[in-house]
């Protein structure tokens, strides 16, 4: 009995919280349509919208966090055919202006044109205006053909051109080669 009347004071009596940083960072709780958060940012409450409204300044501003709409998928196919006697072809794409591209994956099928062939590959991307190649893996998926892949994030400049290299290695050109490859990713607004 004494026990469960430990509890009941314990439950009933107010608590206080502290934090372990130097300032207290209170939030008032009311019942009011708006309510302060700091010197400058302000949240209002429309009760009849249902909606919220944020200000902020340029010195105290409201953090968000970037989401990603179905608008800004992207997806890309490109494919190379090297001849026979070719050793290098490629192909390029130019991202949307205004927005940087985020490559999150690269996959696809490379062949070639005869047993003991070797090949690179890889694509070459512009971000904060420093020029880097990103080389694929590969791994073989069937008689003169490989698995290529490229996990991201990757990231391409608004307006850059990403360039996709195929090579032949090893002197060899026999036959025809293939590379056949999508990127997959999306855009952030700049």
């Amino acid at each position: 009995m004494k026990l469960i009347a430990v509890i009941a004071v314990a439950i009933a009596t107010p608590q206080t919280s502290y934090t372990q940083g130097t300032r207290s960072k209170d939030v008032n709780v009311v019942n009011t349509p708006t309510v302060n958060l700091g010197a400058s940012s302000i949240v209002g409450i429309n009760p009849s919208s249902n909606t919220v409204q944020v200000a902020s300044s340029a010195r105290e501003p409201v953090l968000t966090m970037q989401t990603l709409t179905a608008q800004f998928v992207f997806q890309k196919y490109l494919e190379i055919d090297l001849a026979e006697g070719q050793f290098e072809g490629t192909t390029e794409f130019t991202v949307a202006a205004g927005l940087l591209l985020v490559i999150d994956n690269v996959g696809g099928v490379a062949s070639v044109g005869a047993t003991g062939d070797f090949f690179e590959t890889d694509f070459i991307t512009t971000a904060n205006n420093l020029v880097a190649a990103h080389f694929f893996a590969s791994f073989p998926s069937g008689p003169l053909q490989y698995s290529v892949v490229t996990t991201g994030a990757i990231y391409a400049d608004p307006g850059s051109t990403v360039e996709l290299v195929y090579k032949r290695d090893g002197g060899n050109a026999i036959g025809v080669a293939k590379l056949k490859v999508t990127f997959s990713g999306h855009y952030i607004s700049q």
